[in-house]
């Protein structure tokens, strides 16, 4: 990678006008999201773009088309899980212990993220 920042955008939408773009940061391999502004489109639109800005940013482009596949695979599973879990918890439970329940799962996911975020810090430092 060059020690020059790059900045992404997904092809064929319009110039930003504070639209998402990703920015790979020099000289490390840290990616930064920028904010959105709503400019028509829905969040789920806002959501897309940020997520292909960021496939874009981080997986080699001979490789898009499985990283896609695995993002859409893999989303359409949380929210078909989400709504599971969090009816029957509602069920069970009543609404509060819903948003209990969301918390244990973004705490868990942050546990299994922080080795990456280590080794992506360590690489950005040299």
């Amino acid at each position: 990678m060059s020690a020059e920042h790059r900045i992404i955008s997904v092809p064929g939408l319009p110039e930003p006008v504070g639209y998402a773009h990703a920015v790979v940061a020099a000289p490390g391999r840290a990616v930064y999201l920028g904010g959105q502004v709503g400019a028509g489109a829905t969040i789920a639109d806002q959501f897309d773009a940020a997520a292909a800005n960021l496939i874009a940013a981080r997986v080699p482009a001979q490789r898009h088309g499985e990283a896609y596949g695995w993002f859409g695979a893999t989303y359409n599973v949380g929210v078909g899980l989400g709504y599971v879990i969090g009816g029957s918890t509602v069920e069970a439970t009543g609404s509060a212990a819903t948003f209990a329940v969301g918390g244990a799962f973004a705490v868990a996911a942050a546990v299994l993220l922080l080795p990456a975020w280590r080794r992506e810090v360590a690489c950005a430092t040299g």
